[in-house]
């Protein structure tokens, strides 16, 4: 296994312990919102907010360096 990408709906995901004793911390990439979003709100499907959280993870996207996951 070359890199292991995560792609969390939490702000500011952290691994749990038992899985950085397992495994490498240089292997894994993780990916979360810049937004912290509460429970509630992810069940808030108005189209303001749908689109706020789309463009957040939009923009992420095109800032992600695809190579990171070749290194």
């Amino acid at each position: 296994m070359d890199k292991i990408l995560i792609i969390s709906t939490r702000h500011n995901f952290e691994l749990p312990q038992r899985v950085k004793e397992k495994i490498d911390n240089n292997k894994i990439v993780i990916i979360s919102p810049k937004t912290s979003v509460d429970n509630k709100e992810m069940l808030n499907f108005s189209s303001e907010f749908c689109s706020k959280m789309y463009k957040e993870g939009y923009d992420i996207g095109l800032k992600f360096d695809l190579d990171l996951l070749k290194k």
